[in-house]
């Protein structure tokens, strides 16, 4: 068998089990759920559903973040410390919520002594 077709079947054979795993989990912790509640409802359980997705991605950035550890160790090494320096972040976010001040939806202050903000 050609090493494609081997590797194509290995793949496909993992991401099965991978699907059946998830399905059977999601099952367990739909009836233990269900158990505690004394209802039905879906809840996080469901996210078991998505197990050979979250495989997927996390296989993928792994596998990304070693073929540029190995190509260019020293980009790799500014990366790491970018992301030592700003505590996880090696970016900081610049976006702005469309509705205006979103600061003040989090205020550790009661409502009532709050400034409101004019809605536009």
């Amino acid at each position: 068998m050609p090493p494609d077709k081997r590797r194509f079947l290995w793949a496909a054979v993992k991401y099965a089990v991978l699907t059946v795993a998830g399905f059977l989990l999601f099952r367990l912790c739909s009836v233990l759920a269900w158990r505690e509640r004394g209802y039905f409802a879906v809840g996080a359980e469901a996210f078991a559903l998505l197990l050979p997705l979250v495989y997927y991605v996390c296989s993928s950035v792994i596998v990304g973040l070693v073929q540029i550890a190995r190509q260019s160790p020293e980009e790799f090494q500014e990366f790491c410390s970018d992301v030592r320096k700003e505590g996880g972040n090696p970016k900081p976010c610049t976006y702005a919520p469309p509705h205006g001040n979103f600061s003040s939806s989090f205020s550790s202050k009661p409502a009532k002594d709050r400034e409101e903000t004019p809605k536009t």
